[in-house]
């Protein structure tokens, strides 16, 4: 894994990093201990430290870990990551959301990261949509109930950070120019 960060791009280490903190049950300090002992003076050492510096475990998967990077890197503030809420229709159900933004003004918004993956179920002739799609609208319809807004993404978005970004102001979260200047130069090195 160290090799791994110490070549990775940003989002993509932070997606490595996140996954063997899970799957080793390591704490972020933990993995940076690891880094400076194994790897100290060796080429982009520096860079895999920021990206241990930004690990959580807490990221369920690749995807979750590369909108995470995203929002590190343009300067948004980082999320609670796999906040659970009580289904406000069946307290006896719990929904865990990938994303929640508690914002200056007091509004909260829920990132959910979508993948079609959700949708489909393999059956014997091949994959089908199936009533997952209409849990989920269901689920976020519930969500919405606790007053909270609810910002799904897709993968595609990474593509136009551009457009996400400007997503992601709509919907109130703001970007802030120091969060993103500080990440440059922990990256860069300036």
């Amino acid at each position: 894994m160290e090799d791994c960060l110490l070549r990775a791009p940003f989002s993509y280490g932070l997606a490595i990093a996140d996954s063997a903190l899970r799957a080793k049950g390591v704490s972020r300090g933990d993995l940076c201990e690891r880094l400076r002992a194994d790897c100290e003076g060796r080429r982009g050492y520096r860079r895999a430290q920021v990206i241990a510096s930004y690990a959580d475990g807490l990221s369920e998967n690749g995807g979750e870990s590369r909108f995470r990077a995203f929002f590190i890197a343009y300067g948004f503030p980082v999320p609670e990551l796999q906040v659970e809420f009580r289904d406000p229709l069946d307290p006896s159900q719990v929904f865990r959301v990938d994303y929640f933004w508690r914002l200056e003004d007091g509004t909260c918004v829920i990132g959910e990261l979508d993948g079609k993956g959700k949708y489909t179920l393999q059956n014997g002739e091949g994959r089908e949509s199936v009533d997952p799609f209409v849990a989920e609208r269901q689920r976020e319809s519930h969500l919405t109930m606790l007053g909270h807004k609810v910002l799904r993404f897709t993968f595609d978005e990474l593509k136009n950070p551009g457009k996400l970004a400007e997503k992601m102001r709509l919907a109130g979260i703001q970007q802030r120019a120091d969060l993103a200047e500080e990440w440059r130069r922990q990256w860069y090195g300036r």
